[in-house]
């Protein structure tokens, strides 16, 4: 993808797109045992990031990254199945600078100059607001899933 803008005749390339990315999906069941397995991906090209200053010393652009997901699924008679699998299973997480100030929220801790901008102060080196404008993939790192369905005819 070239996803981009234009200001004053230059071109630019958007914040928070990447150029690329890929998605797969691999299934196979064993019809015999009643056992579907599924493993499904998403693979992500590298993001430009936003950042609030000059001071900002969080990423300038997001590492390329996957998310990958396993599940097995069998089938009993009667129309039952037990499933049960894993997401995220490389564990991708951003870094955890990318909400800044997370720590607070409402900005209690931010000094401001006359103008309303933060400046740099011992708690706050990096002069920065709340700002979760970084988020580029989930904070869920890997997880374990399992449930039943019964299915009604």
């Amino acid at each position: 993808m070239n996803v981009n803008f234009t200001n004053n005749g230059q071109k630019q390339r958007q914040l928070l797109i990447e150029r690329w990315s890929m998605v797969w999906n691999f299934g196979y069941t064993f019809k015999k045992q009643g056992v579907k397995i599924n493993y499904t991906g998403n693979l992500y090209g590298s993001k430009l990031l936003p950042l609030r200053s000059d001071l900002d010393k969080r990423l300038k652009q997001s590492p390329i990254h996957s998310i990958q997901n396993l599940q097995i699924t069998k089938s009993f008679k009667k129309n039952f199945q037990f499933y049960g699998g894993l997401k995220n299973i490389l564990n991708f997480t951003p870094p955890a600078n990318s909400v800044a100030q997370s720590f607070d929220p409402f900005d209690k801790q931010v000094k401001f100059d006359s103008n309303g901008q933060a400046i740099s102060a011992p708690n706050n080196p990096y002069a920065l607001t709340i700002d979760p404008t970084q988020m580029f993939a989930s904070n869920q790192g890997r997880r374990l899933f399992f449930g039943m369905r019964y299915f009604i005819n």
